[in-house]
This record gives structure tokens, sequence and C-alpha cells, in this order.
């Protein structure tokens, strides 16, 4: 797996379906197309969910299961609960890492912290727990093709680029992603499904099934399959910023 491929990927922020195309162009551009994606990702204030992963690295699974909060923009705590008892919360200039387990619990302040160095602890802490393939980031534009299709149920603005080699499905009507591919040497190194997807009043929709390939990090060249699932999912439906508020017990390790 190249370093391009790798950076690329980290631009991405925190059941295969049948294409049939047609012969007309889009209508929209491809600033229109992935900004469609990202400002609808931008109105979401809260998220709640409790999400479930499978995955499988050649012989090896795993099943995990957390709930999910966010409120926008630096509040976030995940309580991980398989295969082993682990929270995460973010509260604004504060971090909080804690393994029941071990009984101990890493805090860091990130007061006086820059955006470049604040960025890095957030992929650091999170990118275990990130939901995949519900926004876009940042997204390098190649020599690219527009083209009107269908995908499953959905009408589909369809983008395919070359130099860096991706493809990119997102639905006419409400911007959202469907499906997104990365390409290295011709083979899918990165790729997100959604399926299940749910439409809120305000006009953003998004999947409650995720299907996920991504490359695996302890063996370059090899890929992860996942599938991961979104219950109860909830959106600008308010959280209380008590829910932050993670009070560690007594009697356990403190790295600072």
């Amino acid at each position: 797996m190249t370093k391009r491929i790798y950076k690329y990927i980290l631009f991405l922020v925190f059941v295969a379906a049948v294409v049939s195309s047609s012969a007309y162009c889009a209508d929209k551009t491809f600033e229109e197309i992935i900004a469609g994606v990202n400002d609808k990702f931008a109105q979401i204030e809260t998220m709640t969910a409790d999400v479930s992963r499978k995955s499988s690295r050649g012989e090896t699974r795993l099943v995990e299961k957390w709930r999910y909060y966010y409120k926008k923009p630096d509040m976030f705590r995940v309580d991980y609960i398989e295969p082993h008892k682990r929270f995460l919360v973010l509260n604004r200039d504060e971090l909080i890492e804690y393994i029941p387990e071990v009984k101990k619990a890493r805090v860091i302040s990130l007061t006086g912290m820059n955006d470049s160095e604040k960025t890095a602890l957030y992929t650091s802490a999170f990118k275990r727990v990130a939901i995949l393939g519900i926004n876009l980031g940042y997204i390098p534009k190649g020599n690219v093709k527009i083209k009107r299709v269908t995908l499953g149920d959905y009408d589909a603005d369809f983008l395919e680029s070359k130099s860096p080699d991706y493809q990119i499905w997102t639905e006419v009507k409400s911007g959202a992603l469907l499906k997104h591919v990365v390409y290295e040497d011709g083979k899918p190194v990165y790729t997100t499904t959604g399926n299940d997807f749910k439409r809120f009043s305000d006009g953003i929709m998004l999947p409650q099934k995720i299907e996920l390939t991504l490359p695996d990090e302890a063996d370059s060249g090899s890929v992860v399959k996942s599938t991961m699932i979104l219950n109860e999912l909830k959106i600008n439906d308010g959280i209380s910023d008590s829910i932050f508020d993670y009070k560690l017990p007594d009697g356990i390790q403190i790295i600072k």
C-alpha cells in the first residue's frame, strides 16, 4: 500500500448494488457533488447510535460494540462494550481514555494545542471507532467524469476519477454518500457502501448499515472487511453536556 493511498484515506473524515448508467451527463459539477455530501454532514449538530461491527482479516473474526455520542463542535464520547470495556471522552479541551479492566486512565489537556496537534490526537484516539461512509472531507480532483446513474433504489450522481483513481456515488435528491471506492494499481483498497438508509426531517439521509473494505495497517497489501450497523441512529435530537462530563472512579491510576 503506497503512502499516497494512506494520505488520501486520512483526508476522509471521522450489500453491493448493481449499477445501470444512462447516457447523459449529470447536471452537477465535481465541486457541487462533493459539497453536497460535506454540507449535509456539516448540518449535523448532534449524533447518537448503538454501533456494532463485525470484521474479518483472513481467518480472524472480531465483533465489536459501542455507544456513540457526538455534539458539535468538540464533544465526543464512546462507551466501548465489546470485546472489552473502554471509555473515550472528549469534552472540549480534555480527552479521557479509561480502561476499567486495568484500572488505568489517560487524561490529556488540549489547552494550548494548535489545530494540527489536536487533529493528530483525535486521529490517534478515535480512528478505531470512526463512522466512515457518511462524509467525504477533502477529495483531490483528478481527471473526472460525471454521469447520472441508478444505484440500487436510488438515482445517483456517479463521479469517476483517474489519477488519483476513485469512484463516488451520491444520491441526487439528498446529496447523501451512497458508495465510495479508492483504487491502487487497479484494485479496490478502500470501499464504503451504505445500505438501509434513514431519511431525517431536515433532508439529511444516512446509512444504518455500512459495508467497509479498509487497508490492513498490520499487513501491508492486505485489507480488512467489516460490516457496521448503526442502531437507534439519531441526529440533531439534542444531547446534554453532562453526557461528556465523565467522572473517573476513585482508586485508579491516572496518567497525564
